[in-house]
């Protein structure tokens, strides 16, 4: 329900029930009700595996946690990805968008170097577009290793949002468990 301009009122007017619902009840439940959001996160320990040009695919989030505008249920093209791992926007406006994510070495990796990190992908007619993104240099199989990352961004209607796992170099076949990851978009307006 939209924000409703207040009316002025003049001397001697008298008031309805009906204006004082608009004015106060229907601007309050807007000021204070539930906003478009959602979390969602791992239900279990996944793997990231490299792809063959050393990328990773986004992570299915399993589990939601909340979802007040039906952000969860993707009715547009994900293929290949699982649609899972997305939340779509229902509500077009500025979101502010949250992603963590926790590496946790499963084997003896001896380079050092790595940039663990994750990104918020926004997907619009299958084109992603890196909108946030946090690396932190990590030191061979130290772990865990846990990013977090926030951005404010303006969406349209059928936008998706997803989260990349990042390794800023091309270990192909390095596998990564990955057992905390989630994803938190809030709506703060148009």
């Amino acid at each position: 329900m939209p924000w409703v301009t207040q009316r002025t009122w003049t001397t001697a007017e008298k008031v309805t029930a009906s204006q004082l619902n608009v004015m106060i009840r229907d601007d309050l439940n807007y000021l204070y009700g539930p906003r478009p959001g959602c979390r969602a996160h791992h239900d279990q320990a996944a793997e990231a595996v490299a792809n063959a040009d050393g990328t990773y695919d986004f992570l299915p989030m399993a589990v939601t946690d909340e979802d007040t505008d039906e952000m969860r249920t993707i009715t547009v093209d994900t293929t290949p990805t699982p649609a899972s791992a997305f939340a779509q926007i229902k509500t077009a406006g500025k979101y502010l968008v949250t992603a963590q994510l926790t590496f946790l070495v499963d084997q003896a990796i001896t380079t050092h170097g790595f940039e663990w990190g994750v990104q918020i992908i926004k997907r619009t007619s299958g084109t992603n577009t890196v909108i946030g993104a946090k690396q932190n240099p990590n030191s061979g199989n130290v772990g865990p290793s846990t990013h977090n990352c926030k951005t404010l961004w303006d969406f349209a209607v059928d936008d998706l949002i997803g989260l990349l796992p990042v390794i800023g170099s091309l270990f192909v076949g390095v596998h990564i468990t990955n057992d905390r990851a989630a994803l938190a978009v809030a709506w703060l307006g148009n």
